[in-house]
């Protein structure tokens, strides 16, 4: 044991006296003092805004990256999500993360600090009210048979100048409703009140109409339907025994039709006398071309088949007195056609199996047609 006798002596003799003093307490102590690094990072834990495993759709959170010790040193921080559909990271400064909640399902946040790591799982889930959940239809019939009701298709078809009756419907308790046509040249809205309509197919075309439901001022959906309005025409055949020529006519219409691509093509037949069964036919050379088209338009003489008809004409059978005459009983003409018009349907083409008796006797008039350039919801314009 050491011992110190201090008296009193000058400032500078008491100074050098206490550090010798200190010198010899040290020296009497026989333990070392020994230095300890406490930087060294041991665990890591994520802390946050909100960490409840219950997450909302479209919400966001903060987390942060703890360390242990708290002044570890940490040559880098990371925080990933095992699916990314379901929570998505952004990152805000070197340890705090914002995640938002972008899909439904099951995610887990995995910390990353040097060789540690720290795991979160959320479930995602989603109680808002969807479009889909309220059970919204719109219910269509003709004005003039309001009973035959269907529900309207998200791609519905309509009928050129014909007015039809709309009701919507849904689960929701008193609900607004409001229709609005994007077109009104093509579907126009004519009478309205709340959840009831009549429109106006007007035109051949294209156009949609959006239903609006609204449950409360803060929550609104928009339903779209798409229309094609279909305008409607005939075309008669026409064909002249006496000149063996052939054509078409079109009937009266209101629509804007300026040109229509046809395709004709023609089968002519006939039989001797004494058999309808020995049947001979002759194909005539197609024709095609483009015709102005107005209502009531004729075009009686695209095709020629006089020197078929000759040919069938001057054939028999058997010689001499005994000769049986052929002779032509029948015209087959095909019509292709392509009109300017997407939006108009040819429904029908007139011949004799829509007449009480064929135009000249002992002869048939008997005709087919195709369209092309139809318009269609799988072509949708722009």
């Amino acid at each position: 044991m050491c011992i110190l006798n201090i008296r009193h002596q000058n400032n500078w003799s008491k100074l050098l006296l206490v550090v010798v003093a200190v010198l010899s307490i040290a020296g009497c102590d026989k333990r070392k003092f020994e230095v300890t690094d406490n930087s060294e990072l041991k665990s890591i834990s994520i802390t946050g805004s909100d960490t409840t495993a219950m997450w909302q759709i479209g919400t966001s959170r903060i987390f942060e990256i703890m360390c242990d010790p708290p002044y570890a040193r940490v040559r880098n921080y990371e925080l990933k999500s095992s699916d990314s559909d379901v929570l998505s990271i952004i990152r805000n400064s070197e340890r705090t993360f914002e995640v938002t909640a972008t899909g439904e399902g099951l995610a887990t946040i995995t910390a990353v600090a040097d060789d540690q790591t720290a795991e979160k799982e959320f479930s995602v889930y989603d109680d808002s009210i969807k479009k889909e959940d309220l059970g919204v239809e719109l219910h269509i019939s003709t004005i003039t048979d309001q009973a035959d009701k269907s529900v309207m298709d998200k791609n519905t078809s309509l009928d050129a100048e014909v007015r039809y009756h709309l009701t919507a419907s849904s689960i929701c308790n008193n609900p607004k409703y409001s229709l609005k046509s994007w077109d009104e040249d093509v579907v126009s809205i004519e009478w309205d009140e709340n959840g009831s309509w009549i429109i106006y197919a007007k035109n051949p075309g294209r156009c949609s109409i959006t239903l609006n439901v609204s449950i409360d001022p803060d929550t609104t959906f928009d339903y779209r339907y798409d229309i094609i309005v279909y305008g409607h025409i005939k075309f008669t055949t026409l064909f002249s025994v006496p000149d063996y020529i052939g054509g078409f006519k079109v009937d009266e219409y209101d629509y804007p039709i300026s040109k229509a691509d046809v395709y004709l093509s023609a089968i002519i037949s006939g039989y001797p006398w004494d058999d309808k069964n020995d049947v001979i036919e002759r194909t005539v050379s197609p024709v095609s071309g483009t015709y102005e088209l107005y209502s009531g338009v004729e075009y009686p003489s695209i095709i020629e088949t006089g020197n078929e008809a000759d040919e069938i004409n001057s054939m028999y059978k058997m010689d001499g007195n005994e000769k049986i005459w052929y002779g032509v009983h029948a015209i087959q003409m095909d019509f292709i056609v392509k009109l300017d018009n997407p939006y108009i349907i040819i429904d029908d083409i007139i011949d004799d199996s829509d007449r009480d008796s064929p135009i000249y006797i002992n002869f048939d008039i008997c005709s087919s047609l195709q369209q092309e350039g139809l318009a269609s919801f799988e072509e949708k314009t722009t």
